[in-house]
């Protein structure tokens, strides 16, 4: 008998779970849709929800918690700016699950996980602090510089 126990366990440990379903929320959120099996779409589809319903908050603590949740700032702020106000009216019931069939490798069955409505596209984009500094070196003009000769240092080894 399962007695309350709230959720699926997909035959992975606590740590393998809470990683799965980080990374199907941030393709998810990316995508605004995703490929997977039934169970992992019905296991991750109730958490999502509550991040699109925290989303339709846009305050600082809404963000914190985001942030907590789903650790890319690139997402939380697609989550903030484009996803939270297309369903701001909304009361619930964001996404919708479409079966595909079976899996030809193993015959696992199949859904797409997708939004109800169409997320308008937000022209301000969120940039890491990696693709920040690439932008930045990428402005700055190269000097021609003479290239001096490189010497090889070998050794010789030693024989008995």
């Amino acid at each position: 008998m399962r007695k309350r126990v709230y959720g699926r366990k997909l035959s992975r440990d606590t740590n393998e779970r809470k990683a799965l379903l980080r990374s199907l929320a941030v393709a998810f959120f990316t995508h605004d849709k995703i490929d997977t099996t039934e169970a992992k779409a019905k296991a991750v589809r109730p958490w999502l929800e509550k991040l699109v319903t925290r989303a339709k908050t846009n305050d600082l603590n809404s963000r914190r918690i985001l942030m907590s949740e789903v650790p890319s700032p690139v997402v939380v702020e697609r989550l903030l700016s484009a996803i939270g106000p297309t369903f701001s009216e909304r009361p619930g019931g964001y996404t919708r699950l479409t079966r595909l069939g079976p899996r030809s490798s193993d015959n696992a069955p199949i859904v797409r996980l997708e939004f109800v409505e169409v997320i308008k596209s937000v022209k301000k984009t969120v940039t890491t602090k990696k693709e920040s500094a690439r932008k930045e070196s990428a402005k700055k003009p190269v000097k021609a510089t003479k290239k001096a000769p490189v010497k090889r240092v070998t050794r010789a080894r030693k024989t008995k």
